[in-house]
C-alpha cells in the first residue's frame, strides 16, 4: 500500500468500508457506523412516493456514477451510500482485474461508469401486518454497468439485507411495525433454559456428539467451580473429568490474572472469585448453570511463567479443546475484562459514532405522515468474515475447529453449534454460526486428503488473523495439525513431516501461495526473530492465499524439491516454531516482466515481454523502514 491507495474517513479505511477478502470483518459494520445520510437516501424510505416505490415489487430505483457514489459515501460519510457502494462493487466480484487490485485504485480507474441501485422494503405477509408500513426487510442491490468490467446484473446479483424492526419503548414505530428488538439479555432466564435444551437434544439425539473423542492426554489442572464462595485449582484425575473450556481474548494491558510458580500453591487452596476479570466470572457462571464442576482457562490453568508448563500444555492444546463437554466462546468481548454475558444496548439515535456496528437508524414516513426512524440490523455473519473480536484472534482458530459442542455468545446472538446441528437463539441475526468451523471439516465428509484440501483452507481463513506475538504463528495452529496428522493416519493417508506449516507429501504444491492482493506484507528485517523459513505461509503477518486445489492440479511439473529440513525450537512442540529450514529445489527459468511500482500499476493493463510479470510487495505506511530493513 501507498498512502494514497486509501482514503481516510476518521478512523476507518475507505476500503474497509467497501471491501473485504472474504475472511476479514464484513465492511457492512463498518459502513453502518458512518455518521450521517445524504438527502437522496433520507428519502428513500422518508419521501412518500420513494417509499412507495420501494414497497412495490420492482423496488426503488437509481442511477449516478460510480465517482459521485463514493464521494457521498467518502467525504459525506452517508451510511446508506457506503452500503450501496459495497452493493455495487460486488457485482464485479467475478472479475479478475477487480479481484486482483485494491478497491481505491479501482475506483480511480473507472470512476466515470455508472451504478444502477435498488431497494426493496418488504412487507410482511398480509395476515400478519399491522399496517400498509408493516415492512421486516429492506434489501439494497447495486449493480457496475459499462466498461470493459465483467459485472453481474442488477437483477443477478444477491442484495444486502437488513431486518428492520422497532425498539423497544417506542410505542409510535411500534404502532405500526410488528417485529421488535432482540432479547439479547443472555443471563436471562429463558437463554439459560434454552442453552439447557440444546445440550440435552445433543445428549439424547446426536449419536456423532455422544460418542466419546479419542484417547489423548488431559490438561494437568482445571478449575474447580462446585464450591459457590470459593474456586480452586485442582488436578485432574483419571479420564472421567468433564470440563468446559473457555476460549477468549486476553486483550492487552495488566488486567489479566494469571497463574505463576508463586501463586501456584495458593491457587489450589483457594481464589477469590471478586478478583478475576469479568469474562472469566461469566464462564465460571455458565459453567455452573450447565451442570457441570471443572472449567478450563489457560491464564488459570497454565502456569505462565513456567516454560515447561507451558510448552508441556500447549502441545496438549489440541485435545484440551476437543476433549471438553462443551468450550464457552466470548465471542462478542474484545479483552478478559469485559463481560461477554452482559447485552449490548441498540443505537437510540439516527447519528452513531464511526465506529463498527451490524445495526443503524433510518427516517420512514409513516401512515400518519410524521417521519420517524426505525431500526435496521444486517446478519451478524453469513458467507464473509465476522466482526466478533474473538474471530480476528489466531489462537480462537483452532479452538473454534477442534470443540466438538461450543456455546457461541456473538454481539447480537446466542448460538449453539455441535458436530450435527447449529441452532441460533434469534432467528432472523444468524449471528456467530461459525461459518468457518462448518466448512473447515476434520473429516473425510468432504472427499479428498485433509492434509491437502483441509489445510489449504486453514491457512486460508487462519492466515489473516491477529496476534500478540508473531512468533506465536505456527504454535497457534498446531493443535489443529496435530488433528489432521491424527485423522489422516487413522484414514490411511501418510502427510509425511510437518514442515514449518506445510505437510511434506505435498509439498510442491503448498509451496505455492501468494499474499492478498491489497494486503500490507509484513517483511521482516534481516535482525528480526524467526518463526518460520521465508518458503513458508507462515513467514508473513498478512492474509494468504493457497495457489492451488485438489481440481487444479496440474499433470505434470518442471520441479523437482531435492530436500527440506527444519529445526524445532522446542522437541515438546513437534507443530510448532522452528529456529532453521532449508529448502532445495530444481527447475526451469522463464523470462518474466518485473514492476517495481506496483501503485502505478491496475491488473489487466500491464503489456511485457511475458505472461510472467513479478510485482513488488505491496506496503502500506509506515513500512519504509520494512522495505529499507528488506
Amino acid at each position: 500500500m501507498t498512502e494514497n491507495r486509501y482514503m481516510i474517513f476518521g478512523t476507518i479505511k475507505f476500503s474497509d468500508l467497501v471491501w473485504t477478502d472474504g475472511t476479514s470483518p464484513d465492511p457492512i459494520y463498518n459502513a453502518a457506523g458512518l455518521p450521517n445520510l445524504c438527502a437522496v437516501c433520507h428519502d428513500v424510505l422518508g419521501s412518500e412516493s420513494h417509499l412507495r416505490e420501494a414497497i412495490s415489487e420492482d423496488g426503488f430505483h437509481l442511477r449516478l456514477s460510480l465517482t459521485e457514489l463514493r464521494a457521498s459515501a467518502e467525504t459525506a460519510g452517508c451510511r446508506l451510500c457506503a452500503i450501496s457502494l459495497r452493493a455495487a462493487l460486488y457485482s464485479c466480484a467475478g472479475d479478475p482485474a477487480f479481484a486482483a487490485w485494491p478497491v481505491s485504485r479501482f475506483l480511480d480507474a473507472h470512476g466515470a461508469l455508472e451504478v444502477r441501485l435498488r431497494v426493496h422494503a418488504h412487507l410482511r405477509p398480509i395476515e400478519k401486518r399491522r399496517s400498509v408500513r408493516d415492512i421486516y426487510k429492506l434489501g439494497v442491490y447495486g449493480a457496475i454497468v459499462g466498461g470493459k468490467i465483467q459485472t453481474w446484473g442488477l437483477d443477478d446479483t444477491l442484495p444486502f439485507e437488513f431486518r428492520v424492526y422497532a425498539l423497544e419503548g417506542d410505542d409510535e414505530v411500534k404502532a405500526y411495525i410488528s417485529l421488535e428488538e432482540y432479547d439479547r439479555d443472555f443471563d436471562s432466564d429463558s437463554a439459560v433454559s434454552k442453552i439447557r435444551s440444546w445440550m440435552a437434544a445433543c445428549d439424547e439425539h446426536h449419536s456423532l456428539c455422544s460418542r466419546r473423542p479419542g484417547s489423548g492426554p488431559l490438561p494437568t489442572r482445571v478449575l474447580d467451580v462446585s464450591n459457590p464462595a470459593m474456586l480452586r485449582l485442582r488436578d485432574i484425575d483419571g479420564d472421567d473429568c468433564r470440563y468446559a473450556a473457555l476460549s477468549y481474548c486476553w486483550g492487552r494491558g495488566g488486567g489479566q490474572v494469571k497463574t505463576n510458580n508463586s501463586s501456584l500453591e495458593a491457587a489450589y487452596s483457594a481464589i477469590d472469585p471478586s478478583f478475576l476479570p469479568l469474562a472469566i466470572q461469566d464462564a465460571v457462571k455458565v459453567t455452573r448453570q450447565i451442570g457441570l464442576a471443572c472449567l478450563w482457562v489457560d491464564a488459570l490453568c497454565i502456569v505462565q511463567d513456567s516454560p515447561g508448563d507451558m510448552e508441556k500444555e500447549m502441545g496438549k492444546m489440541g485435545h484440551i479443546y476437543r476433549n471438553a463437554a462443551v468450550t464457552i466462546m466470548a465471542a462478542n468481548a474484545s479483552h478478559s475484562g469485559q463481560s461477554f454475558l452482559a447485552p449490548e444496548g441498540p443505537p437510540r439515535r439516527l447519528e452513531q459514532l464511526r465506529s463498527p456496528t451490524s445495526r443503524f437508524r433510518l427516517p420512514m414516513i409513516f401512515p400518519d405522515s410524521a417521519v420517524r426512524n426505525i431500526s435496521a440490523e444486517y446478519p451478524a455473519s453469513g458467507g464473509s468474515g465476522s466482526s466478533e473480536p474473538l474471530d480476528q484472534r489466531a489462537w480462537a482458530f483452532q479452538e473454534s475447529i477442534l470443540s466438538r459442542r461450543a456455546i457461541v455468545y456473538g454481539t447480537s446472538t446466542l448460538t449453539w453449534r455441535c458436530e450435527e446441528a447449529v441452532e441460533g437463539w434469534n432467528s432472523w441475526v444468524r449471528g456467530h454460526h461459525d461459518f468457518i468451523a462448518r466448512n473447515i471439516r476434520l473429516d473425510r465428509r468432504g472427499g479428498g486428503k485433509l492434509y491437502r484440501n483441509v489445510w489449504r483452507e486453514v491457512v486460508r481463513f487462519y492466515s489473516p488473523r491477529k496476534l500478540t506475538f508473531p512468533e506465536d504463528k505456527l504454535p497457534a495452529v498446531s493443535g489443529l495439525a496435530s488433528e489432521v496428522r491424527r485423522l489422516s493416519a487413522e484414514e490411511g493417508d501418510d502427510p509425511g513431516r510437518y514442515l514449518a506449516g506445510l505437510w511434506e507429501n505435498d509439498l510442491l504444491m503448498q509451496l505455492v501461495w501468494f499474499t492478498n492482493p491489497g494486503s500490507s506484507r509484513d517483511v521482516r528485517g534481516k535482525d528480526g526473530p524467526l518463526w518460520a523459513p521465508s518458503w513458508s505461509w507462515a513467514s508473513v503477518d498478512c492474509h494468504v492465499i493457497p495457489g492451488h486445489d485438489e481440481a487444479a492440479r496440474p499433470a505434470g511439473t518442471e520441479t523437482d524439491i531435492l530436500g527440506c529440513k527444519t529445526e524445532l525450537r522446542s522437541e515438546m512442540l513437534p507443530m510448532g516454531q522452528v529456529v532453521i529450514g532449508r529448502l532445495r529445489v530444481r527447475g526451469c527459468l522463464v523470462a518474466g516482466s518485473l514492476v517495481p511500482r506496483p501503485e502505478t500499476w491496475l491488473a489487466g493493463t500491464f503489456a511485457g515481454r511475458s505472461e510472467v510479470v513479478l510485482k513488488m510487495d505491496c506496503y502500506g505506511a509506515g513500512d519504509a523502514n520494512a522495505v529499507a530493513e528488506a
